[in-house]
């Protein structure tokens, strides 16, 4: 072939002559390979003695847009020529067509994989940033920025939502070639990959569950790529716009927005759902093997024609998508000449569709897995498209699949909350709101809490087995905070006759293994007076190996051990992925030498931020100004990248690679990591100096507050609590339905400061204790409910239990805020709104609040006001979906004269809240008269006993002055050695009484049912209706009412001793024949009659 000289042609020219060799190579190539090589090569020489001209008035590609079928047909050879000579003509332009975005639109596969191989040979100036900045004619690119411009930063993110857009042609899986996605992403920019409108991004077109049958190896490494390159793409959101079918139907699904976890897990749900439905329907009339599973029908090839597959074996309606776009209409071309480029950045402009596209051909080229599931849909030369069906196998490989998807997301997404940049480190986030979102569930436990101001002294294995052991813990703890405890282990092998031992906090990490736990991104230990062996730290992280099993390693991130001078070579042992490091340094500088030895904190190959406590007065601060400076140069210098280093992606979960690659594509992957480990290496380590700090950790012994038993009791709990203990338990009655909701458990939410779970007072009491919340937030999630630094919700959890034993208590804890004006703490508004919506979603009976929060001077917000004010409204709804509202306990303010003056220009809540009928309680003295400090006694429901009342459990003991001082008067008491004083004290007592009346009502629901005599009780039957009157406000109102007396204040004092006296003396004529237990179940008879004459029924 004879090249003329490049003057005579001008770029019209020169593409005819290209375009008649490639037809010349094409029809060639079967009858002399050879001789088409050498066409190849001299029309190899041809382009690039005619770059000039090709780069004259237009584009060789966008020539090629015109004419598909010489696309498909040139050499690659050829191609990859053409591209270099102008690589920025792979973005530019023309006449409102940029090559590359419309050789995906078009599913041009053979134009696809050769540019972005193209590109991929090398990532540096061929990445989409880059040539989107020389098309447009910028000098900075991505590389070398931080910030990038916003045009090329659109040319490319239009690139990307093409090649990842599945919904574009719903008869059509994957718009590009996952191997080829995967590239792009190293190409792009980490803004090109960000969610834009309400447009699925790359990361939620991708977790289509319908890709996890495709291709499910290859979806997992580009769900990781995706991520390593936009981190925060897994705080997307998929909007309300873009919805799965099955969303619009389910009644339960209703909030606008959606993670991306949940997105994925909505995917898989609605094919399952659809696949099942599709088996149904074709269950009669199927042929074929029994282990095969009804698919949707798949077409192997594109065809030039427009027939779809069978309607009826499709799957279609996965999904639907609303997308933004400006409407499609086709650039045109001069049949003559090709119009100028355009040097302006491109706009949103439409796809050329007009020209049909011609068939790539077969074989692998296309393909994207063994069995794809939707791929090149239509059909071929008229041909009918198989189908392909999966089996049971491909569905659970499928499922498999989809889990490490789930398990990834899961992953990540707590990484994301732990690790915070300088800006938002301090910044309050509740990360309870934040995992409830993503995860969409309560039911897990992604976190691991003590009281970081509390000590526990008397925990026993029981205990901790009963209350943690039934949580379902999540694979991954996003923290785990441990405070010095001493826990009794029962029947221990590793002691002599398997006798009881103690043990500490430590034994948590063992625990945390055999629930499940398999990674803890952050550790705190409060390590005591009496730290640790380090070994015993190694063992506890690391894990060890016993016998034939092995415990593994947790894989630290985060490490904060409160130890001083701990050993670099325990941190490298215990922890050697940590990234960021807590230190607490004793002041000397031999410590920070062998810290900053090369073999010692830089040796860690992850670690890139450390932070330095200490603890020093005997040292000037000269002195360790110079020795921390000193440190920080050591540890910045350059580290060389360990010899064996890991090849675990620190992002992943996973050390396995994916899929193994064909060599040639897998060269240019290589590459692009390669370039990318090049640029990032060993990050510098930043360090930290906290400085001075006070010791931290557990608070010191609790001394008594004083003996209770010198107080004389109260008539009042006489007659209660002998009645109590003479009635039979429902465990002792035959055939008691404890899931009918007419016999269930009086449930009763206790909103307070969190009990204390593991105090030995509690031991004889665990049982009744439900899993409740903790609304207590910190920047690392809420305080545990477990706990009460005060003692005041574990004393109120301990007296309604003491009035109605039989309950169980579902606590919930409060924040609380220091007032400024008094200098004390307060509950806060805000947390008690939402402690009381899930108190009310819980569906619990009765809610106890002993305490209240008081708006002097309009301190709280408007905003925070109107949530608490309409919480119960909120929560109430209409029509069907309409909650029972439960019976509501609130304190009085004991503020005494000060306080009555005051009282008008104040509101109080809980009290004052919209719609809900609250019961507020005054504590009474032992006379049945109000209490001098209640500040609104004319604003009172109902008195009940609140001076003096005694803790009758042993082992409480909290001191008396740290209470106050804590927590204020609003959430606490007077107590003295005679016993605790206030209304919030009443509260307790009236909310256990409540408890007590439905519990009884229920019993005689049960005796209604239950006694098969003669019909003479009339008297004491208890319906269902009955059951349910006596738990709403009114019912529970009409029986406090008819069991109280007179007060001088005129407010009702409850005084159930007469009523209760009578039905005593009746359950006591069963004495003599052997207890109301043994005489069933006509012993219920003076319960049930006790439960109709309170409410006169």
């Amino acid at each position: 072939m004879e090249t003329p000289p490049s003057s005579e042609k001008d770029f019209f020219d020169v593409f005819h002559h290209i375009s008649g060799e490639i037809d010349a190579i094409k029809a060639g190539e079967q009858r002399d390979p050879q001789s088409e090589k050498q066409r190849v090569h001299e029309l190899i020489c041809f382009v690039e003695d005619h770059a000039d001209e090709i780069n004259e008035d237009g584009t060789i590609l966008h020539q090629f847009l015109r004419d598909a079928r010489r696309a498909d047909n040139c050499p690659p050879e050829v191609l990859n020529t053409v591209l270099g000579k102008l690589p920025e003509a792979i973005l530019m332009n023309f006449s409102g067509a940029v090559p590359l975005l419309e050789f995906i639109r078009r599913r041009s596969k053979k134009m696809v994989r050769v540019v972005i191989e193209f590109m991929a040979q090398d990532m540096k100036k061929r990445n989409l940033a880059s040539l989107a900045t020389l098309t447009f004619g910028f000098a900075e690119t991505w590389f070398e920025e931080n910030e990038q411009n916003p045009d090329t930063i659109e040319a490319g993110r239009e690139i990307i939502q093409a090649a990842f857009n599945f919904n574009d042609k719903p008869n059509e899986l994957l718009p590009v070639n996952i191997d080829l996605l995967e590239i792009l992403v190293n190409l792009a920019a980490p803004e090109m990959l960000f969610k834009s409108n309400n447009e699925l991004s790359p990361l939620e077109q991708v977790l289509r569950f319908d890709l996890c049958l495709s291709d499910p190896d290859r979806q997992l490494a580009l769900v990781r790529l995706i991520l390593d390159k936009c981190p925060n793409s897994i705080h997307d959101l998929v909007t309300k716009e873009v919805r799965l079918q099955p969303w619009k139907a389910n009644n339960s699904l209703r909030q606008p927005e959606y993670s991306v976890y949940r997105w994925h897990i909505a995917t898989r749900e609605s094919w399952h759902n659809q696949h099942l439905r599709q088996m149904n329907a074709s269950t009669s009339t199927q042929v074929g093997p029994p282990d095969r599973l009804a698919t949707s029908e798949i077409a192997r090839e594109r065809g030039l024609g427009g027939t779809q597959p069978k309607p009826g074996m499709m799957l279609k309606g996965l999904m639907t998508a609303s997308y933004t776009r400006i409407p499609s209409s086709s650039p045109s071309f001069d049949a003559d000449r090709p119009a100028k480029p355009s040097i302006l950045k491109p706009s949103h402009l439409p796809t050329i569709m007009d020209q049909p596209s011609v068939s790539e051909g077969r074989g692998k080229e296309g393909q994207v897995s063994r069995r794809p599931l939707l791929r090149n849909g239509g059909l071929t030369n008229g041909r009918k498209p198989k189908e392909i069906r999966f089996t049971k196998q491909d569905v659970e490989a499928a499922d498999k699949a989809s889990d490490e998807i789930c398990k990834e997301l899961g992953v990540r997404f707590l990484r994301s909350t732990v690790f915070h940049n300088d800006e938002t480190r301090n910044a309050f986030r509740e990360i309870d709101t934040e995992i409830q979102r993503f995860f969409g569930n309560n039911e897990q436990h992604y976190y691991f809490a003590m009281d970081t101001a509390k000590e526990y002294r008397d925990m026993t294995e029981n205990q901790v087995r009963n209350y943690f052991g039934k949580r379902d813990h999540y694979h991954t703890l996003r923290h785990v905070f441990l405070q010095p405890a001493t826990i009794l282990l029962e029947n221990d092998q590793n002691t002599p006759n398997g006798s009881s031992r103690y043990t500490d906090h430590l034994q948590f990490f063992n625990w945390f293994r055999e629930w499940g736990v398999r990674k803890i991104f952050k550790v705190v230990v409060f390590d005591g007076d009496h730290p640790h062996r380090d070994e015993e730290v190694e063992k506890a992280l690391a894990g060890f190996v016993r016998g034939k099993k092995k415990y593994p390693s947790f894989d630290v991130e985060i490490l904060d051990w409160h130890k001083e001078d701990l050993c670099p070579e325990v941190i490298q042992t215990a922890t050697p992925q940590v990234r960021e490091l807590h230190l607490h340094w004793s002041g000397r500088n031999s410590v920070l030498r062998g810290w900053s030895e090369p073999e010692g904190l830089p040796a860690l190959e992850y670690l890139q931020k450390v932070y330095i406590y200490y603890t020093v007065p005997s040292i000037e601060e000269s002195r360790i100004r110079k020795n921390i400076e000193s440190f920080t140069r050591r540890m910045k210098q350059p580290r060389r990248r360990p010899v064996k280093m890991g090849q675990a992606n620190q992002n992943s979960t996973s050390t396995k690679a994916p899929v193994q690659m064909q060599s040639s594509r897998q060269s240019m992957l290589v590459q692009a990591h390669e370039h990318f480990d090049d640029y990032k290496s060993l990050p510098t380590i930043q360090i930290v100096d906290v400085g001075r700090v006070t010791p931290t950790g557990a608070a010191g012994p609790d001394r008594a507050a004083g003996s209770a038993s010198e107080s004389v009791e109260q008539p009042w709990f006489k007659y209660v609590e002998e009645f109590v203990s003479i009635i039979p338990t429902p465990e002792e009655l035959p055939d008691y339905d404890f899931k009918n909701p007419h016999l269930r458990r009086v449930r009763v939410a206790l909103i307070d400061d969190g009990v204390d779970l593991f105090s030995k007072s509690m031991r004889c009491l665990e049982s009744r204790f439900l899993e409740g919340r903790s609304f207590d937030q910190t920047p690392d999630g809420p305080n545990p409910v477990y706990s009460s630094v005060s003692g005041h919700g574990t004393f109120m959890a301990k007296t309604i239990l003491r009035i109605c034993p039989f309950a169980d208590i579902i606590p919930y804890r409060l924040k609380t805020v220091r007032d400024a004006s008094s200098n004390r703490r307060v509950p806060d508004a805000s947390s008690a709104a939402k402690a009381i919506k899930a108190a009310i979603e819980q569906d619990v009976d009765i809610i106890s609040m002993s305490w209240t929060i008081r708006n002097d001077n309009n301190k709280i917000s408007e905003a925070t006001l109107m949530e608490l004010r309409n919480v119960v409204s909120a929560c109430e709804g209409t029509g069907s979906e309409c909650r029972r509202i439960p019976i509501m306990f609130c304190a009085a303010s004991d503020d005494g004269i000060q306080g009555r003056s005051q009282h008008g220009n104040r509101g109080e809540f809980p009290r004052e809240i919209n719609n809900a009928k609250v019961f507020c309680i005054g504590a009474a003295d032992p006379h049945g008269q109000v209490w001098p400090e209640v500040t609104d006694q004319n604003g009172l429901n109902y008195l009940f006993p609140g001076v003096d009342i005694k803790d009758v459990f042993e082992g409480d003991s909290h001191d008396s002055d740290t209470i106050s001082e804590a927590l204020g008067s609003q959430i606490s008491d007077l107590v003295t050695r005679n016993g605790r004083t206030g209304s919030s004290v009443a509260t307790a007592l009236a909310a256990g009484l409540a408890a007590l009346l439905i519990h009884c009502t229920k019993l005689g629901h049960y005796y209604t049912n239950a006694w098969k005599g003669p019909d003479t009780r009339r008297k004491e039957t208890i319906t269902q209706q009955f059951v349910d009157q006596i738990a709403t406000y009114e019912g529970m109102q009409n029986a406090l009412d008819n069991l109280s007396s007179g007060s001088r204040s005129g407010t009702k004092y409850a005084n159930p001793s007469k009523d209760f006296a009578c039905a005593i003396q009746d359950l006591r004529q069963y004495d003599v024949q052997g207890g109301a237990a043994n005489n069933l179940p006509q012993s219920l008879k003076p319960i049930a009659t006790l439960c109709r004459n309170l409410c006169r029924i």
